[in-house]
């Protein structure tokens, strides 16, 4: 299964929801990332994790896709915690609605070479949480974590096996040089309109 968060706040886009932001050919950000996605996996594959289901209505109607209500309000790892309680697959890719150019044949590939409970991404110290692989097996783990009081991602890694996907390794199979460009705020999101659209649709 391939979870989409979409209920943060975006807080360094000046109350702009960024999820709801327009892209590109009438398009949101959310809106061009479930396209990408439900044209490559079935839209029964492809989920999105929310605060508030009646602000996502309409893209559950146009990209058929299932919404999932989160269930804590403890930002990202409650809302793998909520995709992994849902799913009935094994394997699990969690990204956010701020990462619009991560390909979906990418994606493809980690959730099918996971070994271990995740599969993520690094690049010297620099991990990508919402770009990895979670296995149900992750659940139990989150669960302490997140009774402890603790929010950020990477706590329960201790207690999992967790497998590193060299990003030196991923431009060899997928070059691409944006998979991980992350919008957070309103000079990154000029770029990937000005910069990077304008390279994907040379491809």
């Amino acid at each position: 299964m391939i979870y989409v968060l979409a209920g943060g706040k975006s807080t360094r886009m000046k109350d702009a929801d960024k999820a709801h932001m327009n892209f590109i050919n009438n398009r949101t950000i959310l809106g061009y990332i479930l396209n990408n996605l439900t044209k490559y996996f079935s839209s029964e594959k492809v989920k999105l994790v929310v605060k508030d289901k009646s602000d996502f209505l309409a893209y559950q109607k146009k990209y058929r896709v299932e919404i999932i209500e989160d269930l804590l309000d403890a930002g990202p790892l409650g809302g793998i915690y909520s995709g992994l309680k849902h799913s009935t697959s094994a394997k699990n890719f969690f990204t956010g609605c701020d990462m619009p150019f991560l390909q979906p044949d990418l994606i493809d590939w980690m959730l099918a070479n996971c070994q271990h409970d995740i599969l993520i991404p690094r690049q010297n110290s620099h991990l990508e949480p919402l770009a990895a692989v979670y296995q149900k097996s992750c659940l139990a783990p989150i669960r302490r974590t997140l009774d402890r009081g603790s929010r950020k991602i990477l706590d329960f890694f201790p207690e999992v096996e967790v497998e590193y996907l060299e990003k030196d390794r991923i431009q060899k199979i997928f070059p691409f040089n944006y998979h991980f460009y992350n919008i957070n705020n309103k000079r990154d999101y000029q770029f990937a309109l000005s910069e990077i659209i304008p390279l994907i649709e040379e491809i």
